[in-house]
């Protein structure tokens, strides 16, 4: 399933779920080769899609809000901004998956330098 960034015609979320294998045997188990790098890096972008669409909604009136890597991957450690009118930013990184059971994500040493919980 593919859609265009910035589209906001339909519920994305349901349309990923519903276009994800449901093979739990293959779906939940951790995968370092080419092809699972390739799928970890299309839900690591659906991810920072769903986020996107999320805080345009929740804060496009008062706040601008960017998506840093709509292009391209740009190796920053944060994939959002959200700028309110007062010129204070937030810096937001985005950490998906398919799996129902993992409930870890990895940080690099630049993201755990900025992350604040």
């Amino acid at each position: 399933m593919y859609m265009k960034s910035g589209s906001m015609s339909g519920n994305l979320v349901h349309e990923w779920n519903n276009s994800v294998s449901t093979d739990f045997s293959i779906r939940n188990q951790l995968h370092t080769g080419a092809l699972w790098a390739a799928q970890a890096q299309e839900t690591g972008r659906k991810g920072e899609e769903i986020a996107y669409r999320y805080f345009v909604a929740k804060y496009g009136k008062t706040a601008l809000v960017r998506w840093v890597n709509e292009q391209s991957e740009t190796g920053l450690p944060y994939d959002l901004i959200i700028e309110d009118r007062g010129g204070k930013k937030e810096y937001i990184e985005v950490k998906a998956t398919v799996s129902t059971r993992k409930d870890y994500f990895n940080l690099t040493m630049m993201r755990k330098e900025r992350v604040t919980l």
